[in-house]
């Protein structure tokens, strides 16, 4: 899912291009209920 956010072309139009682990880092944070919920 990530490399599809990257390959959409969208982040290109925000001030700074995440990196892949951000944009997990980021999914994880929204979309896993439990708090502090390791790295897959």
């Amino acid at each position: 899912m990530a490399e599809q956010a990257l390959a959409s072309g969208s982040p290109a139009n925000n001030p700074r291009v995440p990196e892949i682990p951000e944009i997990l880092t980021l999914y994880r944070a929204a979309f896993d209920p439990r708090p502090n919920a390791p790295a897959a």
